[in-house]
């Protein structure tokens, strides 16, 4: 399994590092293609963002899904190594998917241990370009103007982990206009990732798990209730 994860400029500057534009056809501007997410490889536009809250710059990560355009939000707590981000970014990753499958009833809490052995056994790999996909330029700012509101609504408690998790259940469950292929389209971003997990674990996770190569979690839904 493998992720690419795209950085704006922010968020390149953030890590301080120079990395590479995705390959660019003669002719086209570089730094700027469209990602699309394949069925080996995940690809991710993420962002650096520091916003206000009560005289503070609380720095959050935002990472968009490329064909869902499910949003992860990650705490940025201090100072983070590429290296660790890629870790922390992996992780969400597999957070949102197990917290999903379990709210779709595709798979069971007692689940997620073998969700996550699976996981660690397809040996996840990861690339890191400079790239700024321009159709996903209008989520960020959502989801940037969201996360303010957030903040303000907390005061200086200011929020929680477990708040910014809830937070992007409810931004990915809301139904926005979105431009994919040079489209607006209006859809749940929820939905589709779910679908997304599902084709990349079910039938691996099942075929460990199953006899008679059962290959969908509706299926071992169904043999488990």
């Amino acid at each position: 399994m493998k992720f690419l994860f795209s950085c704006t400029n922010h968020l390149t500057r953030y890590l301080g590092t120079d990395l590479p534009h995705l390959p660019t056809p003669d002719g086209e501007q570089a730094g700027v293609r469209r990602l699309v997410s394949t069925p080996v490889e995940l690809k991710f536009q993420c962002h650096y963002s520091a916003l206000s809250h009560e005289g503070r710059r609380p720095a959050f990560l935002f990472a968009i899904e490329a064909e869902s355009r499910y949003c992860m939000i990650l705490p940025l707590l201090g100072p983070t190594t590429q290296q660790q981000l890629c870790g922390q970014l992996q992780a969400l990753y597999l957070q949102h998917a197990g917290y999903q499958l379990c709210a779709a009833q595709m798979l069971y809490d007692a689940d997620l241990s073998g969700l996550q052995q699976l996981f660690d056994s397809m040996q996840p790999q990861a690339g890191w370009v400079k790239n700024t996909d321009r159709s996903l330029q209008g989520t960020l700012t959502q989801l940037e103007f969201f996360l303010q509101d957030a903040l303000a609504l907390a005061g200086e408690s200011g929020l929680s982990a477990l708040q910014i998790f809830n937070l992007s259940l409810q931004f990915n469950a809301t139904g926005a206009s979105r431009t994919v292929n040079g489209r607006k389209e209006r859809f749940v971003p929820t939905p589709r990732f779910i679908a997304d997990v599902m084709l990349r674990f079910g039938p691996l996770f099942l075929q460990q798990r199953l006899p008679n190569n059962v290959v969908d979690l509706a299926a071992y839904k169904a043999m488990r209730g």
